[in-house]
């Protein structure tokens, strides 16, 4: 399990008795105001007519540190864009909302090309195209002058119609996922999916495609949505089409991280090297690289990640081929080889041979390594790495296919730590008072059984198992919690009586801020 930024000095792990103290009521005094701010409030209430009118601050042109921005520029739709909002933080994403004269064109503009916010929703009204916000609009001119990678892996969805060339710019300035109106829809009938889809999609990881599909169903607009892009669940990432090589789609266009670009640049400069090719272009000496971003919550645990990818040999000699890695080094010094890298023999457990297609599967917390790229390789693996930790830490994974590798597609799968579940502890069977079963015996830490002989000793009777019914008897047993670093205690609760079960424990992590 690996967290973004955990808490500094939490242990590891706690045990904690049944008897158990949180979160004690503890009274705060108000700080005075300093001399400057009660002269000023008492020159406020001694003006006639009340205090002056506040001037409300101009808008905003520099965007919010934050993973999600939902915008109107109507006072009338909020409710859609503060409740999506309320989804993606019980979801522990960061979100904040532009509304009215907040949702000003360069706002709006600047939240869009801010390189590291994952989803930008507008709610509009009516079905006019261009996307209209407060004091201008977003048209296709736009997207179409951005620079390439400019929505870099954004999910951007708009409730009104857009011109049928929108689509196509959006995507080939970088963005992921681009869902908009096809057709004319109710306001409200729009609101209402755009609501519902956020919900499915950061709540219930349903897939994007499919929780549009059934939110525009249950509004009775199904078909009036279109999606292009990644289809998939908004944590995981897929890079490329699924096509079967396919070439010449707007998804073999691929964004490349700073390090991808530049293990890209110093393969591409190398004697016998050729230039980078797209997926489903065949690779005969050139480079292919995919990286994908991670649109996980920051500060949230992510328990595995696992990566998919079809390719196929399209070089002669195929069976040195090797990728690089966020944990690979580039050559330095007179040493030109790469250091720590993946050959495709070890994840294959045979030798490539050309003209084959594969299927690869990297586990990326458990992957065979290389110390040393080279002309061949023969054995077994020098190393087994973990790349988890750094990947979660800086939201991407990087893999640059060498040599005579095509690529089809890269698919990965992230795993969300559950921490419900994990937390969740049942002491007894809830068998409505059966005796006699294993579950019965609860257990029990050295003070609890301390306290048990104490007063069994006082009551003059053996303590007994739960489901038990006897006047004089003593039952005990001992809830045991469990903190990770970088997560506190949300609630604890106990059922009262004979058969106590725990209720449920929820971790919830913190955010730095």
């Amino acid at each position: 399990m690996y967290t973004i930024a955990p808490l500094a000095g939490v242990p590891a792990a706690a045990a904690l008795l049944l008897t158990i103290f949180l979160n004690p009521l503890v009274a705060v005094a108000s700080e005075p105001a300093p001399p400057a701010a009660r002269a000023a409030g008492a020159a406020a209430a001694n003006f006639i007519g009340g205090p002056p009118p506040r001037t409300a601050p101009p808008p905003s042109t520099q965007a919010p540190d934050t993973d999600m921005v939902f915008i109107t520029a109507s006072s009338a739709l909020s409710d859609a864009v503060a409740a999506s909002c309320d989804r993606a933080r019980l979801a522990r994403y960061l979100c904040h909302t532009l509304v009215g004269a907040r949702a000003a064109l360069p706002a709006v503009r600047a939240v869009l090309e801010a390189p590291d916010i994952l989803a930008v929703g507008v709610v509009g009204a009516g079905n006019a195209s261009p996307v209209q916000v407060h004091g201008g609009a977003l048209d296709t001119p736009y997207f179409q002058r951005l620079r390439a990678g400019a929505l870099e892996h954004k999910v951007v969805f708009f409730t009104t119609r857009v011109d049928a060339a929108m689509p196509a710019a959006v995507m080939a300035a970088g963005a992921r996922t681009f869902i908009r109106a096809g057709l004319p829809t109710p306001s409200a009938k729009s609101q209402a999916v755009f609501s519902c889809f956020w919900e499915r999609v950061l709540l219930d990881t349903q897939a994007m495609a499919a929780a549009l599909s059934v939110c525009a169903s249950a509004e009775g607009v199904e078909g009036h949505f279109a999606l292009s892009g990644d289809p998939g669940r908004f944590i995981d990432s897929l890079v490329g089409d699924r096509d079967d090589l396919h070439p010449g789609d707007a998804a073999d266009v691929v964004s490349l991280s700073p390090l991808a670009r530049s293990f890209v640049e110093y393969l591409q400069a190398a004697p016998g090297q050729g230039p980078v090719r797209n997926l489903d272009v065949p690779a005969h000496h050139n480079p292919v690289a995919v990286s994908h971003f991670m649109a996980v919550p920051r500060g949230y645990p992510i328990e595995a990640a696992n990566v998919d990818v079809r390719i196929r040999m399209s070089g002669e000699v195929a069976g040195n081929d090797f990728i690089l890695n966020n944990l690979t080094l580039p050559p330095y010094g007179s040493d030109r080889r790469f250091h720590s890298v993946i050959a495709l023999v070890d994840l294959l457990r045979e030798v490539p041979v050309a003209g084959k297609t594969y299927t690869l599967k990297l586990d990326v917390q458990s992957y065979p390594t290389r110390d040393f790229s080279a002309d061949s390789y023969s054995g077994v693996p020098d190393n087994y790495r973990n790349m988890l930790p750094h990947a979660v830490s800086r939201r991407r994974l990087d893999l640059v296919f060498t040599d005579d590798t095509m690529v089809d597609y890269s698919s990965l799968v992230l795993k969300q730590f559950d921490v419900d579940t994990w937390m969740r502890q049942l002491i007894g069977d809830q068998d409505n008072f059966h005796p006699g079963d294993a579950a019965d015996a609860a257990p029990k830490s050295a003070h609890v059984a301390d306290l048990i002989a104490y007063f069994a000793g006082e009551a003059g009777a053996p303590a007994v198992d739960m489901d038990v019914v006897a006047p004089r008897n003593t039952v005990g047993l001992t809830h045991e919690i469990y903190l990770a670093a970088g997560c506190a205690a949300d609630y604890l609760g106990h059922a009262q009586g004979s058969g106590t079960r725990d209720r449920g424990r929820r971790r919830r992590p913190v955010h730095p801020v």
